[in-house]
């Protein structure tokens, strides 16, 4: 056992997250999880990526890159003695740990300290390989699944152009309309990271989906979501029932039109609501950006027949995610018998 700090060596990226440009060249890791794009790189070499606030994640990468200043960029200082893959398969084995020694209330940080101080079990180079060449097996599996998933998504974006058409071009000839003869958006109500409630039992919903938890809702029902601001700004979102909107986010609060909300929800996606964002100092939209978008409104006879679509895809779509809740946690099992010296060849 060594203390990872004699093994490595630790440094954090330099830039604010809002550098991210989504046609960029190279990866810009964030504490998101899938990473952003960047114009720029100041990092070429193979390292593990802690992301140090937020969703406390663990990347691997390999080649160019750019990051934002929360985010240990780790390197072995020898490969020959260190693998840095399996230096980060290690690190998301200890992402639990790590999680318990974070410092914060709501928000929760990784110090230096918590990685340097961390323990690894340190096998010779050819185990660790064979180690990792095992986890990255199950890793496969998990990947497969995920695919899966995704999958699902494309077949209703397909189905959805394929029964209604382009919604800016409108092919089909359906009723034209602009957003604003649709409905009527406003901003969700303030809610700072550290006002939310991590034990809470309802989703906290801004620009990029959920971003926490609270005891308390605003709204009963599922309710349409559009990023307002930032990289996200334009992505949409359905809620689950009993949620929280930030003001991050716009919500549909009137519509004027019968419209069923699986069918919005995808209406709204394929629009790419970010090519009509704001670009001054960073990205937004607001109402008086998407009513005056010319689209169509299409009978609610074929809006249902697509929602009953939706219903079945994303029930198949819920057993694959459980599916791969089990797949991962079969991972976690693995990667603890791995790293304790007990997987066997």
């Amino acid at each position: 056992m060594r203390k990872l700090g004699e093994l490595v060596d630790i440094k954090t990226g330099k830039l604010d997250a809002n550098a991210a440009d989504q046609d960029g060249l190279y990866p810009f890791f964030t504490c998101a999880v899938q990473p952003l794009k960047i114009n720029t790189y100041a990092y070429d070499c193979e390292c593990a990526l802690v992301a140090g606030n937020g969703d406390l994640n663990v990347k691997y990468y390999n080649g160019k890159f750019n990051a934002y200043q929360r985010v240990y960029i780790i390197e072995s200082k020898d490969k020959n003695i260190l693998d840095t893959d399996y230096l980060s398969k290690f690190l998301a084995l200890s992402l639990r740990k790590l999680r318990s020694k974070t410092k914060g209330a709501v928000i929760q940080f990784i110090r230096l300290g918590d990685l340097t101080n961390l323990k690894i079990n340190l096998p010779l180079l050819e185990e660790q390989k064979l180690i990792t060449q095992s986890l990255s097996k199950a890793e496969n599996l998990i990947a497969q699944r995920k695919e899966s998933i995704r999958l699902l998504d494309e077949f209703l974006k397909s189905t959805f152009l394929e029964m209604f058409g382009d919604p800016v071009r409108n092919e089909k000839g359906f009723e034209s309309i602009t957003l604003g003869d649709l409905f009527r958006v406003s901003s969700g109500d303030g809610l700072t990271s550290e006002n939310m409630n991590p034990s809470g039992k309802h989703n906290v919903y801004g620009g990029n989906g959920v971003n926490g938890k609270h005891n308390r809702y605003m709204f009963e029902e599922p309710q349409i979501v559009i990023g307002r601001v930032g990289y996200y700004c334009g992505a949409v979102h359905l809620t689950e029932p009993k949620s929280w909107v930030t003001d991050n986010a716009l919500y549909i609060k009137e519509l004027y039109k019968a419209s069923n909300i699986y069918y919005l929800k995808q209406f709204l996606t394929l629009l790419k609501l970010n090519r009509y964002a704001g670009k001054a100092a960073q990205p937004l939209i607001s109402g008086n950006r998407l009513y005056p978008i010319k689209t169509f409104y299409a009978p609610i006879e074929l809006q249902t027949q697509f929602a009953q679509i939706v219903e079945k895809t994303e029930a198949l779509k819920s057993q694959y995610q459980q599916s791969l809740s089990e797949l991962e946690n079969l991972y976690g099992s693995l990667s603890q018998k791995a790293f304790r010296g007990e997987l066997t060849r």
